[in-house]
């Protein structure tokens, strides 16, 4: 019985709480206790996904920043037209 355990076992006593009732309230309490290993995975496994994450959005901004730019001078390249078609 680990120390979690124990401790919900004899507070669960001290209010006149069974033995075998006691005992199975401390494991099923336990049993949702998280294991810190597997947290530390999976806190490291999301540290990674973020910074996958992040080198994406930095390579989107990037694109999205050429795609301005040609949009701008195909945008001018139209209004230029238009001007000469109707200027001339």
């Amino acid at each position: 019985m680990s120390t979690m355990q124990a401790e919900v076992f004899d507070a669960l006593r001290s209010i006149g709480i069974t033995d075998e009732k006691a005992s199975a309230a401390a494991q099923a309490l336990s049993k949702h206790d998280p294991d810190m290993g597997t947290l530390k995975a999976d806190v490291s496994t999301l540290k990674a996904d973020v910074s996958t994450l992040k080198v994406d959005v930095a390579t989107l901004k990037t694109d999205m920043a050429v795609g301005k730019w040609m949009l701008g001078f195909i945008a001018a390249g139209i209004f230029t037209l238009l001007l000469k078609a109707f200027v001339h």
